[in-house]
């Protein structure tokens, strides 16, 4: 292999290296797919371990916002206190670790933040994902402290509710994608430089007459989109720095790596918000009735949960009822789809006794339990269902 091709294969192996995405379990991705439709993508069982796994990344579309990234909220709230456990599951691949502690509001002498850090009584009570999900739950905590358990509902709700302020969401991606507008172009120019224009110039004149232009150019183009990236991040996340002095060294000393500057612009974008809302954003209405039907039956038939103390159970299990409350309401506003009926009228196979309520799948089992999602129960066909506004598992 001669010296330009192996500057060709590293450039290509550098750039795609990039096109990996590791995604932790309570988080998913939302990508641009082949066919340019929005998808949710979860962290691969194969590509992974116990705390998430890695998602590919279509590498073409570079001038293109290709991906964003959703985190499940860290904790369970209740009018008596707070557990840092979500029982909630995006994919049937398992819980993260998570430490399950729980404290009641009336034990509670102080509420620190750091970072993305909440810290109860000076000791970290939970670790979240994004630093918006860490001040949120601290203003929660330091409004419900000395209120009545009924003030507290009314607070907690009004809270939960801005993670489902769909138009807010909306907003945020269209000051993006304006704001954007030139970085993109740069690293499209960038892309079809450096990944096709280039090598035909290097296998026309050779390496030794074209790598100083080569490189003063890769230098030029990674300086330009680092400062552009600079500027970005500071208008979009004006009070977060996390991974930005980071990416642009990153950028700087690896000039492939700036061509997704993009999406590493984009990623936690709209993080804070909840997988309903970008749901009702991204997918189209039969798309979205049947997402929201996984998440509300995943929140009334939850797999085996962790916990084992009545009190975390009790606060997971008003915090799961609550949220089936909370996306009722976010269903019924105007330019939602409705939510089809939680309910299998009938058998696929004349065999087939009974059904998971979790996951719909059907068994020719008149009892037991369902293989995929732990701890539910199979039921009969003709026993009805309980809906969405119905009572939930506990």
């Amino acid at each position: 292999m001669s010296d330009e091709q192996y500057l060709l294969l590293v450039i290509w192996v550098l750039y795609m290296s990039e096109c990996f995405l590791w995604v932790e379990k309570h988080s998913f991705a939302i990508i641009l797919d082949w066919g340019r439709n929005w998808k949710f993508t979860f962290p691969s069982v194969f590509f992974g371990n116990s705390r998430g796994g890695v998602i590919f990344l279509n590498p073409l579309y570079p001038f293109a916002t290709k991906v964003f990234q959703c985190h499940l909220f860290p904790v369970s709230l209740s009018p008596i206190g707070i557990c840092a456990y979500n029982s909630q599951l995006l994919s049937n691949d398992g819980r993260p670790f998570q430490t399950g502690q729980w404290i009641e509001y009336k034990d509670i002498n102080s509420v620190e933040l750091f970072k993305n850090e909440v810290h109860i009584n000076n000791s970290c009570f939970v670790k979240c994902k994004t630093t918006q999900h860490a001040e949120l739950i601290n203003d929660i905590l330091l409004s419900v402290i000395n209120i009545t358990e009924k003030d507290r509902i009314i607070i907690i709700n009004n809270f939960l509710y801005k993670m489902l302020n769909y138009q807010e969401a909306i907003s945020i991606i269209n000051k993006y994608n304006k704001l954007s507008l030139n970085l993109r172009i740069i690293c499209f120019v960038w892309f079809l430089l450096l990944l096709f224009i280039f090598p035909v110039i290097v296998w026309q004149y050779g390496l030794v007459k074209t790598i100083i232009p080569i490189v003063l150019l890769m230098i030029y183009f990674a300086l330009l989109i680092s400062v552009e990236y600079y500027y970005l991040h500071k208008s979009l996340y004006p009070m977060s720095k996390e991974y930005l002095i980071s990416n642009i060294i990153k950028m700087i000393l690896c000039p492939p790596t700036a061509i997704s500057a993009n999406d590493k612009l984009s990623l936690n974008l709209v993080a804070f918000y909840d997988p309903l809302c970008l749901a009702s954003i991204f997918f189209k209405n039969e798309q979205f009735g049947e997402y929201a039907n996984k998440l509300i039956l995943d929140l009334i038939y939850p797999i085996k949960i962790e916990l084992t103390d009545k009190i975390p159970l009790a606060i997971n299990f008003w915090h799961r009822r609550n949220f089936i409350d909370i996306y009722e309401q976010f269903l019924d506003r105007p330019n939602i789809t409705e939510l089809r009926t939680i309910e299998v009228h009938y058998p696929l196979d004349v065999q087939n006794k009974s059904y998971c309520p979790r996951c719909l799948s059907q068994f020719k089992l008149d009892k037991g339990e369902c293989p995929d999602c732990m701890g539910i129960k199979l039921v009969k066909f003709g026993k009805k269902l309980h809906s969405h506004k119905g009572k939930i598992n506990e």
